[in-house]
C-alpha cells in the first residue's frame, strides 16, 4: 500500500498495479481482478500475467481528494491510494466592479 499522486483533470492517469499469489505465496497467473475505486474511474476487469500481476490505469478525477483504489481476486482483495491534488491554475479571470 503506497500512496501516488495525480491532477484534478479528468485526464491524468496513474498505473495501478495487483500481485496475486496463491495460498503458498506462488503468482497466481489467470486470474481475473476487478478494480474498483472510490475517486475518478478505473479500468476493469483485468486478468494476471504469468507472474500474477494485473494492471489498470486510474484516471483522475475533477475533484480533489484520495482515491482508494481496491483490487480484487476471487474472495482476497488489497488496495492502494491516490491522492488527487489541484493542478497549476489554468486560467484568471478579471473583472472590475462599479466604481
Amino acid at each position: 500500500n503506497n500512496t501516488r499522486t495525480t491532477r484534478t483533470d479528468g485526464t491524468s492517469t496513474s498505473t495501478i498495479t495487483a500481485l496475486v499469489k496463491d495460498v503458498n505465496d506462488n503468482p497466481a497467473p489467470g486470474q481475473s481482478v476487478a478494480f474498483a475505486t472510490t475517486l475518478g474511474a478505473v479500468a476493469s476487469p483485468a486478468v494476471t500475467d504469468a507472474n500474477g500481476v494485473a494492471t489498470a490505469t486510474l484516471t483522475s478525477a475533477t475533484t480533489a481528494g484520495t482515491a482508494t483504489v481496491t483490487a480484487t481476486a476471487d474472495s482476497a482483495s488489497g488496495n492502494t491510494q491516490v491522492t488527487v491534488t489541484v493542478g497549476a491554475p489554468a486560467t484568471v479571470t478579471v473583472t472590475t466592479g462599479p466604481t
